[in-house]
This record gives C-alpha cells, structure tokens and sequence, in this order.
C-alpha cells in the first residue's frame, strides 16, 4: 500500500505550530559529523514548512543514552552540533532547548512565525523509550499538528513517534511517504528481483530474507552474514566474525537460492590475499569477498530488474578490504540508468556506498527498513493520515 505525503492537503496549515519529528541520528566525532545525508534528505520537508509560515518545534533522537542518566549524558548526547549543521543550512538560527519543562513551555509560547526551536536529545527525557501517555500529552501541548518525517524509527514505540499521536493530528511527511513508497516499489518489483545481503548480524536480518526468499531470483551474501551461512555448511571460516546462534536457524530453512561466496579475502602480512573457500584455515580472518565471487556476483546483477541491498560485504572502512562493496556498487549504481530498481537501505550500506549516487532510492532507515519489508507493523505508521 503506497502513502501520500499530505503536508500541501492539511487544512490551514499556514501558520500553523508544528511539532516535527525528523530522524538526525548520526555519527559524530569529535564534535564532527562524519555522515551528513540524514539532515540532508530532512531540508526539503524544513523549507516547505518555512514556506507555509509555520513555526516549527524538531524532536529528534541521537545515539542511545543510558538510563539513569548522568550530568555527562546531557553534553555526550546533545542535539547541538545537528541545530548548528541545519542553521547553517537554511539560514536561520536553531535554538535547542534544554530537558527543562518550565523553560521549554516559556520558548515556545514565544515562538513567532516561522521560527525554529529543536528539543534537547528525545532520548534524554523521562518516557520516551516507554511510550510513556504523560510525556505525550507534554508534547502534544508544545503544538497544533504533528508531522512525522522520521521513518527510520518508524519500528520503535516510543513516545514521539508512537503515543503522541493519540494526542494530535497527524500526519506523513514527504520523507517518510517516500520511504515506504519505495520500499513498496522495491517489494512488488519486476523480477528478476536479487537480494543483496551483507553486514555483521545474519539474526536480524533473517525474518527479511525469509520474507522475501520466495521472490527472489538468488540471495547474494558477504560480511558476516556469508561467514556464518558457510559456517552453518560446515566451512572453515576461521577467526572470522559470524553469528552462532542464527546459523543453526539458517540450517533449518534450506533456502536454495543463496549464492555463496567462492572465494573470500583476509589480511596477511598487512596486505590482501584471496583464497579460494576450501583453502581457508583456523588461523583466518575473513573481511571482504574475492575477485571470483565478485565476477559471480556481477552475472546475477546484470540479470537483475529490482535489487534490494542491505549491509556492506566486507570491512570497507579498511582500503584492502573495500573492493568487494565498492565494486558491486559500481555495477549496481550502473543498473540504476538501465531502469533496474536499485534501493540501498542500512546506515552502513549508505556509509559504504557514499560516492555512488545513481541508485533509485536510498533508505535513512535500518531497522525500520528490515522490519517493513518483513511486513511489520511500524507503530510509528499507526493513525497516519493517508496511510
């Protein structure tokens, strides 16, 4: 089921006190950000508020503060350096407000037409990760609608994303209605439809797979998820990372279209050196897929009308082991002008693959993503106008 974003159709939102929840969570270093392509993707929706003389109150997440929280917290986890990017940006200041009620309520009674305000960290008030009916209601006050461009945590009931709803009109943003239109693009795709699947953890991505096993044409696997299905076969992987306890779930399901790697890459003597499966020791260290298997790889995707990459296929962070990512990137992003819809979804497939641009869509959402093509209700799409 597709969705519109139905911001232009609200009755009268011009002037309107909107309560904004965006998905900002990313990395930061140092006081950097490192990754900027989720503030990015939320200046449309920013701008076309601004456009209908909104005033406009951003709640957004970043990282995962622990409960009970210290004095630390409030400065590790703040939303600052995210205000600061976005001024830039549109030109305007971003003021962020203190985990202070009395100084929050006082803020935004002053909010004039137009203007900006960013609540401190969600996750640094008391309820959110509970789905909490008081802190809604609390929040629910602070505006006249509330406007949800945040798919990426869309799967979490939490109170800004779930609760607040039964307090306020609401609605989808363009991001979010893009998001899901997508991912249901990518779901009922022409076939051949390839999956592509990589990263640490085969467990949690296993219920996708499964979903989508009996569509798919064939499974392309790297990362830890290849070393755990050919641990699961009975290979030897080495010292390399794989999921013990999701290969002998993976034994159980006997999914005939998953194509294994044929050759893999591992560090020795500071340098990469490919090896054939069958010739890989105890000692090994697997961190990328080899030449061979890229080539093999490379057969499916020229097949291919839809494509649906989740997770990198080897440790791309290091220059050695990045070629088997970045080459199958390349090839996709090259599908992409031939009309194959190609959607690229996980923040570390989009870490990754930063420089290919020509993909049909690129996800902000994890979780989320995994968790709608696996056909679960997001608690966040829940009393959504339109959807």
């Amino acid at each position: 089921m597709k969705i519109m974003s139905v911001l232009k159709n609200i009755k009268n939102i011009k002037g309107k006190k909107v309560i904004l929840r965006l998905d900002l969570n990313v990395p930061i270093v140092n006081g950097k950000i490192t990754n900027d392509y989720k503030l990015k993707s939320v200046l449309p929706t920013i701008n076309l508020l601004r456009q209908n003389n909104c005033s406009i109150i951003i709640i957004t997440h970043l990282g995962e503060p622990s409960w009970p929280l210290n004095k630390k917290a409030f400065s590790s986890y703040t939303v600052k350096p995210l205000a600061s990017w976005l001024s830039k940006k549109i030109k305007l200041p971003i003021k962020v407000l203190d985990a202070k009620w009395s100084s929050i309520n006082s803020a935004v009674n002053k909010l004039s037409t137009g203007e900006i305000l960013m609540l401190e960290n969600i996750r640094l008030f008391k309820g959110e990760l509970d789905n909490s009916k008081v802190l809604a209601r609390r929040l629910a006050a602070l505006g006249e609608i509330y406007i949800n461009d945040a798919f990426a945590v869309c799967h979490r009931e939490h109170t800004s994303v779930s609760a607040i709803k039964n307090y306020l009109p609401a609605y989808a943003g363009p991001l979010l209605a893009a998001e899901v239109n997508n991912l249901e693009t990518a779901k009922h795709g022409q076939k051949p439809l390839l999956l592509i699947m990589g990263g640490a953890k085969l467990s949690t991505k296993l219920p996708m797979i499964k979903k989508l096993a009996s569509k798919a044409s064939h499974i392309l696997v790297g990362g830890g998820i290849a070393n755990t299905i050919l641990k699961s076969h009975g290979l030897e992987i080495g010292k390399s990372l794989f999921d013990k306890a999701a290969a002998k779930t993976y034994s159980r399901l006997k999914l005939a279209n998953v194509v294994m790697p044929l050759d893999v890459a591992v560090p020795y003597q500071g340098k990469r050196l490919e090896k054939n499966i069958k010739d890989v020791t105890t000692k090994d260290v697997i961190l990328d897929i080899g030449s061979k298997t890229i080539n093999l790889y490379s057969r499916y995707i020229k097949q291919a009308k839809t494509i649906i990459w989740n997770g990198p296929l080897g440790l791309f962070e290091k220059t050695n082991f990045s070629k088997g990512t970045k080459q199958i990137a390349y090839l996709s992003s090259k599908m992409t002008s031939k009309k194959v819809f190609t959607l690229i979804g996980g923040g570390e497939t989009v870490e990754a693959l930063q420089g290919f641009k020509n993909f049909s869509w690129v996800s902000t959402g994890g979780g989320a993503t995994l968790a709608y093509l696996e056909g679960k209700k997001l608690p966040g799409l829940r009393k959504i106008v339109s959807y």
